[in-house]
């Protein structure tokens, strides 16, 4: 049985994920013509890409058929109505960004909030006897979004295309959609409502409950991607500070550093340090967040460290992966379902 990889197959969820796969030395090849819906990672043999639209890899990742895929957060919570099946990974893949917000038509002059929309609603209702019209393709998410604000006299309208038209074509009365700068709403006329953001998303990963049914081997693989793109993603906002430094300095060094510089600090002392008799320099090595560097490199001058050096690299592993630890729970508790 092959591990199967499931990617969008356009737009900017597909250039970002084909991107990451790439800087995690996982590169993609395609399988037989330019356009074929399928292709494999070229030093993962076992595994199968399939790609496929964004909105229905969820569904595909649900049902088992696929088992590791990248698609929208909320495209996830929408189609996720499986939650002992499929589950998020990876939350934040680091592009897609975009957030799902309630916009009204902006000479609604005096409604600007949630509760203004209410209003509206129940004002819709009593003077023409019918729901407000919410047009959208997040139709589980918008309802939910309303129910939870107490909004009851609303109507969804599956959106066929162009979201954001729908107002003015008088087919909806506002909308729920997608946006990322909120320059496609103003060239419509609309605006978004005060604490009206449904969900903040981006590009995440998700993977299957199947995956408990795959050969050892292939467990193996699924492990190797998870750590390959989470060392990716932990090199682009992070650097190496390597340095030579007392034994006993570096042991005091590795709690604070952690703490208060979020380093990524895996060194123990070779020997107990109440049987160090002298002092003894050793060569470490961390991983430090980009923006605490000079921070901690004046720390490690005041800790009197030498042979400071600071570089980057394509891929930074940790001793502790969060994500295969996070897959592993995962597995634990469905399995006990």
């Amino acid at each position: 049985m092959s591990i199967v990889l499931g990617l969008p197959s356009k737009g900017s969820l597909y250039e970002g994920a084909v991107s990451l796969l790439n800087r995690a030395g996982l590169g993609i090849s395609s399988r037989g013509k330019e356009r074929s819906y399928w292709g494999e990672l070229e030093h993962l043999d076992s595994v199968d890409v399939q790609f496929m639209r964004a909105e229905e890899l969820p569904i595909r990742v649900a049902s088992g058929e696929i088992h590791l895929a990248v698609t929208g957060l909320d495209l996830f919570r929408e189609y996720d109505s499986s939650p002992n099946h499929s589950f998020v990974l990876m939350n934040d893949l680091r592009f897609g960004q975009a957030r799902l917000v309630v916009a009204v038509p902006n000479y609604w002059l005096d409604v600007n909030s949630i509760e203004d929309v209410a209003e509206v609603a129940i004002d819709i209702k009593s003077s023409l006897n019918r729901n407000l019209r919410v047009g959208t393709k997040f139709t589980n998410l918008a309802r939910s979004y309303f129910e939870k604000h107490s909004l009851f006299h609303f109507s969804i309208v599956k959106s066929p295309g162009a979201t954001e038209a729908m107002p003015k074509a008088g087919a909806a009365d506002i909308i729920v959609d997608l946006t990322s700068t909120g320059s496609t709403l103003i060239a419509n006329n609309l605006k978004e409502i005060k604490n009206g953001t449904v969900i903040n998303s981006q590009a995440c990963l998700i993977g299957s409950r199947s995956i408990a049914n795959l050969s050892e081997d292939d467990c193996g693989s699924v492990k190797q991607i998870l750590e390959m793109i989470e060392a990716s993603l932990l090199s682009r906002n992070h650097c190496l500070i390597h340095f030579s430094i007392e034994e006993k300095r570096l042991a005091v060094l590795k709690k604070s550093l952690s703490r208060e510089n979020g380093c990524i600090f895996d060194y123990e002392p070779s020997v107990p340090l109440d049987e160090l008799s002298e002092t003894k320099p050793v060569f470490a090595g961390i991983i430090c967040p980009v923006k605490e560097t000079y921070r901690v490199v004046s720390r490690l001058k005041k800790e009197n460290a030498f042979g400071i050096s600071v570089g980057e690299s394509s891929l930074m592993f940790s001793n502790s992966p969060q994500c295969t630890a996070r897959l592993e729970n995962i597995m634990s508790r469905l399995s006990q379902t």
